[in-house]
Parts: structure tokens; sequence; C-alpha cells
């Protein structure tokens, strides 16, 4: 049974005195993916890593979002998306206005080759330009989330991006920046040797007790054209030679071990094709696993 009320308003039922870095907070890797084009099933396959729209990933649970933007402020991931960047504000907007107790992660990062040329870089500082009361960028790992409810955490993957925190990646590796641990090896084509990585994060996150760290954990893996696509990594389906699809065992190790206070998890597909998003509710449900709680 789930030990919280709703996964649209989960985080009213969270201590507000804890820091964000404690958190288990469910994330999407690419989130604007959903409406991708109708292209080649290779390039279909490529770029493809979520089935749901933002306003509904909101309600199931999500909170932290992976964002690549095409200088129009279309989605963008290989190719670009149907989906905008300004229709993910509105519902951003609406949904904190309906739910002031949720705070919202944005990870903003360009899709043209990481570079902010000049139409992207004026296009997206007029959006944010458009919700002062919303956006943060000034914030540190250990600031509580009752100062951060109803608000949007920006954090930016590249210096060129003229608003946010700066987290500067590096590709395809597991990585600290200034505060920030990630693990995000994307390139990993073998199950079996991303789910070591992905557990061994999440365990460092658990056992880690200082809060001006925040652990960021990418259980996805990229598509290979000699390999699988993202959904076959996620969950298998027909594909052979997976040996454990992703989430199935991600879920399966959050659950069996208990952990809690890992941090935020991206992921793919979170909820197969409409089940009921099950990872996404271990996740959130960890929260409460807490031993001084």
């Amino acid at each position: 049974a789930r030990v919280y009320e709703s996964n649209a308003t989960w985080m009213s039922n969270i201590d507000g005195r804890r820091p964000i870095s404690t958190l288990s907070i469910p994330g999407t890797h690419d989130s604007g993916s959903a409406d991708y084009p109708e292209q080649p099933v290779t390039v279909f396959r490529a770029g493809h890593t979520q089935n749901f729209s933002v306003p509904t990933q909101l309600e199931d649970g999500i909170r932290a979002f992976d964002i690549r933007l095409k200088r129009d402020l279309h989605y963008g991931h290989l190719t670009k998306c149907r989906g905008r960047f300004d229709s993910t504000m509105v519902a951003w907007d609406d949904f904190l206005t309906r739910h002031p107790s949720e705070c919202i992660i944005a990870l903003i990062g360009s899709d043209e080759g990481g570079k902010w040329e000049e139409e992207l870089t004026t296009n997206y500082r007029n959006l944010i330009a458009q919700y002062p009361h919303r956006f943060i960028e000034d914030f540190s790992p250990s600031t509580p989330l009752d100062s951060v409810r109803g608000k949007i955490l920006v954090l930016r993957r590249q210096e060129g991006c003229p608003y946010g925190k700066l987290l500067k990646f590096t590709d395809n590796s597991v990585f600290e920046y200034e505060g920030f641990h990630v693990e995000d090896l994307y390139k990993e084509h073998k199950t079996y040797r991303k789910i070591v990585a992905v557990e061994q994060h999440i365990r460092e996150a658990y056992e880690n007790d200082d809060p001006n760290k925040w652990y960021i954990t990418f259980n996805s893996i990229a598509w290979s054209p000699r390999r699988h696509n993202p959904y076959s990594y996620a969950w298998g389906g027909k594909a052979k030679n997976i040996r454990k699809p992703m989430n199935k065992s991600l879920r399966e190790f959050i659950e069996l071990k208990d952990y809690t206070d890992f941090g935020i998890v991206f992921l793919d597909f979170y909820n197969d094709h409409g089940d009921n998003p099950q990872i996404v509710e271990s996740i959130v449900s960890s929260n409460f696993h807490r031993e001084d709680e």
C-alpha cells in the first residue's frame, strides 16, 4: 500500500525542514520526447525516451525534468520533437498553482550541439522572464524544502545557458561538480554493467550524511544501432540479450534494500505503456522509510 496520500502531492507529506538533497526524487530523462516526430524506425528509436506528456508526468509524481532545447524552444533529442518548452512552462505554472506543496527541478541543456546560439539564448531568457515568481537559480543542496515549495529550481548543463545554477556535465561518466555527484554512463550498453554503476551510486547517496552533496543518477542507456533502443533497455520488451531491464532492476533494488535519501533518479519510460507508475511510487515511498521519522 502507498504510504503517502497522492502522487500529485507527495511532497506535502515531507517534513519541510529536510534539505532538498536528502529527498529521493523521480525524474524523466529527455522529458519532452513523448511527442517525438514520426520518423524512420532507426531515428525514432534513437531519441524516443518517454511515452507520456509533462502534465501527466507531474500528476504521476515526477518532479525532476531533463530538458533539451532547440533554438525555437521545441524539445530536441537527436531530432526536433513536436512539444515545446513554453507549453511545459504553462503546465508547470498551473501545476504549482494547484499544488503549492510541490517543487520542480529543471535540468536545462541545448540540443543544438550543446551550444547556446543567440536565438536559443534570447528565446530561453524571454520565457524565463515571464515567470519571475517561479524560477530559482540561487539554491544549494542543503536548502530546506519549505523554502522552495511552489518553485522551479533550475540547473544548467552548459556555461552558455543564460539562467540557472551551473551543473557542468562531463560526458558519459561518473563525476562531481560543486556539490553535485552525477552518474551518467549512458554509453554503457550492457545492462548488467550499467545496473552495477546505478546501484553503487544510489548506495553511496544513501550512505552519505552530508546535506551539501546532491546525488543525481541516470537509469538510462542510449540507443545503439547494433544493439537496442532506450525502451528495450528500460523494459526489455521483445529485445533479446538483455539480462535484466533497467527499470525492473532499479525497483527491486530500492525495495529490497529499503534505501532512502538517494537524490534524483532520471528514468526512461517510467510507466511503460500506461501501467501504474510503480517505479515512481517506489522512489517516492522511500522518502518515508527514514529512521528519524
